[in-house]
């Protein structure tokens, strides 16, 4: 029986809590992580209409991309929020995860999606990022072992180096040891000194994944005690920041563009016409105002995201700039499919349903502002 703390160890391998920022608030937010899971809803955030259809559809686990306690509380009333709110999901007995910018800014994450479902390839980060920190983990396996225990590594997330897995480096030597009193050797004789053909075997893992990693490698190996190191590194990992900038597979007028945005987003708040075709994009879910000056440097035709200031919309025009607003729930709730169609592919057996768009007000067909 899948339980809430394994769902959660699968999204927060899709979106690490150590990515969020520091004035988030991110994890379990209500519930009990040992409940069993059988149905998860997914949605953007806990609103009326949410908890109607958590009265309705019975999960046992709500993920949301908005958290609903963003501050601490000194009281839980249950006359207000985030009180009240709490407490119709206890009455339901549903536990309630949130991830929010870390799965804004993870590999994988919302606005990779984003920029995936806007056809945008040659995709890289656009605002400021940070490496994954990484461990090299080097392990003595004696031979006829070492599949048995790479496999194992791979399988628990070591040994990947970009677009490549299974990465590890092999090389062979011999092994001593004198298995004392009380011991179990798997080879040799207790008192003996023993020199065994082994191999030593080196590979990466993400250092979330430290423990998973070691667990593995001490069930799937041989030895009675296992002899490895594990040391940190300099060099980072894949790199994880707001924003994706990418090149469209063909040039598009500014039109054009709100176009495909109303295929993606469903709709668009406002427009501001650069005057230049456009085939560089840059894209951010919600506000996006703090990725203008990134978006400025990197010499982007064009920038679609939740929300920007006025002014700041005014500054992107003057400079060439086209904007598309999309609406701040607009620009997010592609995450709730992508969330769902996650869990669908690590969970067959959870009934996982998406919330219904809790909907932005849209102006008219968009115009450009004068």
């Amino acid at each position: 029986m899948t339980d809430v703390a394994a769902v959660i160890g699968a999204l927060e391998e899709l979106a690490p809590v150590h990515l969020a920022e520091d004035w988030d608030h991110v994890g379990l937010q209500v519930g009990d992580p040992g409940r069993p899971v059988s149905r998860v809803l997914v949605g953007l955030e806990v609103t009326e209409e949410l908890l109607a259809e958590v009265e309705d559809f019975r999960p046992d686990l709500v993920v949301t991309h908005h958290p609903l306690i963003f501050t601490p509380i000194d009281v839980l009333r249950t006359d207000r929020d985030p009180g009240r709110k709490v407490a119709r999901l206890l009455a339901v007995g549903v536990s309630l995860y949130v991830l929010h910018t870390n799965y804004d800014v993870a590999p994988r994450g919302l606005n990779d999606h984003l920029a995936q479902s806007m056809g945008l390839s040659d995709v890289g980060v656009l605002g400021p990022g940070k490496g994954e920190e990484l461990l090299k983990l080097a392990v003595f396996v004696p031979r006829g072992h070492v599949e048995d225990v790479m496999m194992a590594l791979t399988e628990a997330g070591a040994g990947w180096i970009g677009n490549y897995s299974h990465c590890t480096f092999q090389v062979q030597g011999t092994g001593t040891f004198r298995a004392l009193e009380g011991t179990d050797p798997f080879l040799g004789e207790v008192g003996q000194i023993e020199r065994v053909e082994e191999v030593r075997l080196e590979t990466i893992l993400p250092a979330r994944l430290r423990s998973a990693v070691l667990r593995a490698l001490l069930e799937a190996h041989p030895y009675e005690e296992v002899a490895y190191d594990l040391y940190p590194l300099l060099n980072e990992g894949r790199v994880a920041g707001l924003g994706r900038v990418g090149s469209l597979p063909e040039p598009l007028s500014p039109r054009g563009l709100v176009a495909l945005a109303r295929e993606v987003f469903g709709g668009v708040m406002r427009f501001l016409d650069g005057g230049r075709e456009i085939r560089r994009v840059a894209v951010c879910a919600g506000a996006g105002s703090g990725l203008l000056e990134a978006c400025l440097r990197r010499g982007v035709d064009a920038y679609v995201t939740g929300e920007l200031g006025y002014h700041q919309g005014r500054v992107a025009q003057e400079r060439g700039l086209t904007v598309v607003e999309v609406g701040h729930a607009n620009s997010e709730y592609p995450a709730v499919g992508a969330l769902a169609a996650y869990l669908r592919e690590a969970f067959p057996a959870l009934e996982v349903r998406e919330a219904r768009h809790p909907g932005e007000p849209l102006n008219p067909p968009a115009e450009e502002e004068g």
